[in-house]
């Protein structure tokens, strides 16, 4: 099974690209702090697709803490010359986003989708925001 989940802070803002069939994707990298050793960190290149992409990128900027789920592929390439080389990416399948620097989510919530707080957390947290609806 290929399967690795990261918590880490976005190096630089994402941006959205689309391909040439309109699919949204975004590149990033991701500094993963070492458990045992202070001030240190890995530096991860990821690929995020689809919606994933587009929300990613609204969501989450430079600085942010973010959650990913993804898996590890190894890409070779060559160039006309012949030097050959092969990086290591994260295709992200799914993210949290763990802090929204200087961003209120629920404040960017409420002005994109005109809601209340009440939708707000029905939506988010995915249960009813009336609590005699919570099924429990």
């Amino acid at each position: 099974m290929n399967k690795v989940v990261m918590i880490g802070r976005l190096v630089k803002d994402t941006e959205l690209r689309f391909t040439q069939n309109g699919k949204a994707v975004c590149n990033f990298t991701l500094a993963v702090s070492r458990k045992f050793q202070k001030n240190k960190a890995d530096f991860f290149n990821c690929v995020a697709w689809g919606r994933t992409a587009e929300t990613l990128t609204e969501l989450c900027g430079k600085g942010n803490r973010v959650a990913i789920d993804g898996e590890i592929n190894i890409e070779s390439w060559q160039d006309r010359v012949g030097n050959s080389g092969k990086k290591v990416v994260v295709n992200v399948n799914s993210f949290d986003a763990i802090d929204f620097k200087g961003r209120d989510y629920r404040e960017h919530w409420q002005q994109k989708n005109n809601g209340s707080q009440a939708e707000y957390t029905s939506q988010v947290n995915g249960y009813p925001a009336d609590e005699d609806e919570i099924p429990f």
